[in-house]
C-alpha cells in the first residue's frame, strides 16, 4: 500500500486480502511456483517467507538495496 504495508491475496481474484503480513514495506516479490513471499523494508532489510500466507518470516540480510526472487 502507499502506506508501506504489504497485502495479499491467496487464490483467486474473489479471494478475501489478508491481514497486513509485514509493515515499513517498500518492495514486494512473489515466486508463484514455490510461494516464496519477500519484502525488502525501508532500512533496508531482506525478509522472506516460505510456504505462502502461513510460512514464517526470515530476516535474510540488513543493508539491502534492492530485492527479488527467482526459482530452481
Amino acid at each position: 500500500t502507499t502506506t508501506g504495508e504489504a497485502i495479499i491475496k491467496d487464490g483467486n481474484l474473489f479471494s478475501p486480502w489478508s491481514p497486513t503480513e509485514m509493515g515499513n514495506v517498500t518492495d514486494l516479490q512473489i515466486d508463484q511456483p514455490t510461494g516464496r513471499i519477500a519484502v525488502l523494508t525501508d532500512n533496508g532489510a531482506a525478509i522472506v517467507k516460505d510456504g505462502g500466507l502461513y510460512g514464517a518470516w526470515v530476516d535474510e540480510m540488513p543493508g539491502i538495496g534492492q530485492i527479488g526472487l527467482t526459482s530452481f
